[in-house]
């Protein structure tokens, strides 16, 4: 039996029973997934635009404060691999329970800061916690639909929508009350969405949790020669375009504020133009995914990487409106690629091996994007941001080469 948005294949749960077995279709996980998706990348967000009001109570600038989200992003990635292993080993729904409960009780603390030191701690735990959705929920996603491409994309979306969300609801509680409740609001939804999914979806269907491969070793069977050469070059991609994601994501709202002056010049302001064109792009993934699933991935990888190409180089030098409608385009090209390279993984791993191939693939990705972080700090000022943006141009010119160059996949998709 299939069904798009439904997964069926879950694990048990130590304290319920293995017996306890509901129609697969009762409650759906979707939802609670699509809504983890925009909480995950909102709460990774929230600091890079908060920053920009604690300089004073900190005693630093923004150059001195960004820095401290560095184990943040850093756990975000590495942390990506165990979340990886226990999904596949002990439970997919455990691990989300974890995302979310963990989650939210990370932004609290993150709330209750007080020092620097405390707050590159607090951040770097949230970044841990923050790790287990990715290599965990897009596992559950494409196991038993064929239409991955839309799956992917819509959930995509979501999580677009929580990275377009991040800088004007950070914006606005910061304006209405303080830096501290941009972290403590989303906390206490992600505890409570936690608590409501626990309570549910770990109980619409149990099975026993299989032993597939050697759980000490990263063995994803990549089966022939060729599918093994796309894996390298996709990869290398993914590498480039994690990069190329989280410094465009966590240096927008500065750029703004140095470039939009003429527009506005209030944090909500600028939270409301970030939103905007992060909003804008996130449809790039409803529109990649079903062309994922009525073409190939292939195509559409490299059509966006060619259109990113002149969208970077425009935002290298623009202000004003032309800034944001630049920014704009280059970014519906930067989330578009999303959904494709998640439709490789799913297309040629195995069912009981996804959560760790995505687990190495976000462990690559988020983890060269933690190299950002000192780039933007350096950047930050006057009109260093060029050369951060020259640096990103060229570099999504080598991605696109390597595209070019994937090898089409050789599998058909395993469900």
């Amino acid at each position: 039996m299939l069904h798009s948005d439904v997964c069926l294949v879950c694990r048990e749960l130590p304290l319920l029973s293995p017996s306890t077995v509901l129609p697969p279709t009762a409650i759906s996980r979707t939802p609670f997934l699509n809504a983890g998706h925009a909480l995950d990348h909102l709460i990774m967000l929230i600091f890079p635009a908060a920053a920009l009001s604690m300089t004073a109570e900190f005693g630093l600038t923004y150059a001195e404060l960004l820095p401290l989200s560095l184990g943040a992003f850093i756990a975000f990635g590495a942390c990506s691999l165990p979340a990886g292993w226990l999904g596949d080993r002990w439970s997919l729904d455990g691990m989300m329970g974890v995302f979310f409960i963990g989650s939210g009780a990370a932004c609290g603390l993150t709330a209750m800061a007080k020092t620097p030191l405390q707050l590159a701690i607090c951040l770097s735990i949230l970044g841990a916690f923050a790790a287990i959705y990715h290599p965990i929920a897009p596992a559950l996603l494409v196991n038993g639909t064929a239409r991955r491409g839309r799956v992917l994309g819509i959930n995509g979306f979501f999580g677009n929508f929580g990275v377009a969300s991040a800088a004007l609801t950070t914006g606005v509680l910061t304006d209405l009350a303080s830096w501290r409740a941009a972290f403590a609001a989303p906390g206490a939804v992600l505890i409570l969405i936690g608590l409501v999914y626990i309570f549910t979806i770990t109980g619409t269907r149990m099975e026993a949790p299989k032993s597939v491969g050697n759980f000490r070793t990263l063995d994803f069977r990549f089966g022939s020669p060729s599918v093994r050469t796309l894996f390298i070059r996709l990869f290398a991609i993914i590498l480039l375009a994690g990069l190329i994601f989280n410094a465009t994501t966590v240096a927008m709202p500065k750029l703004f504020d140095e470039r939009l002056t003429n527009l506005t010049s209030s944090a909500t302001g600028v939270g409301v133009f970030v939103f905007g064109v992060f909003l804008f792009a996130g449809f790039a993934q409803l529109i990649a995914g079903p062309l994922i699933d009525r073409y190939s991935e292939k195509p559409v990888l490299t059509a966006l990487l060619v259109l990113q190409i002149p969208c970077l180089a425009l935002v290298t030098f623009a202000d004003g409106w032309l800034l944001a409608i630049s920014a704009a385009a280059m970014m519906f090209c930067v989330f578009g690629q999303i959904p494709v390279h998640d439709a490789m993984i799913a297309r040629n791993i195995a069912a009981e091996y996804r959560a760790r191939a995505y687990a190495l693939r976000y462990f690559v990705s988020f983890g060269a994007s933690a190299a950002a972080i000192p780039m933007i700090a350096a950047a930050s000022g006057g009109r260093m941001f060029e050369e951060l943006l020259a640096t990103l141009t060229v570099l999504t010119a080598i991605a696109f080469v390597i595209a070019v160059r994937l090898p089409r996949a050789t599998q058909a998709p395993v469900l």
